[in-house]
């Protein structure tokens, strides 16, 4: 996987928890390397709370489902923007979006927080 576009395109291939580790990591990588790291971490930080959540437990199918509804736009929303060039405020704006459908998701579809 190579940079953005290699996690764009393998956030089509779908949510399970080695591609979800895989984009996790390259978005690190990313982070690592940029001059304005934010973005990147938060991408990497989403997509490794998810395979986190994911990973060792049994995963029903409405769950996966649940959280491919309410995250992926917003993730490819933020990569588009980030390919686009677009300014600090549609970044942030981008940003909160995937926090908020996260937060949403895991909160509705995700592990008990107790058992995290």
């Amino acid at each position: 996987m190579e940079g953005i576009m290699g996690v764009y395109e393998a956030l089509d291939r779908g949510l399970y928890v080695d591609n979800l580790y895989q984009m996790a990591r390259e978005c690190l990588r990313l982070a690592d390397n940029a001059e304005k790291p934010l973005v990147y971490y938060v991408l990497g930080h989403v997509l490794g709370d998810i395979a986190y959540d994911w990973d060792e437990r049994p995963l029903p199918a409405v769950e996966v489902e649940e959280m491919e509804r309410k995250v992926c736009d917003p993730l490819r929303f933020v990569m588009n923007a980030i390919q686009q060039e677009r300014g600090p405020a549609q970044l942030h704006e981008c940003l909160n979006d995937l926090v908020r459908a996260f937060l949403l998701a895991r909160r509705d579809c995700g592990p008990d927080p107790a058992e995290l």
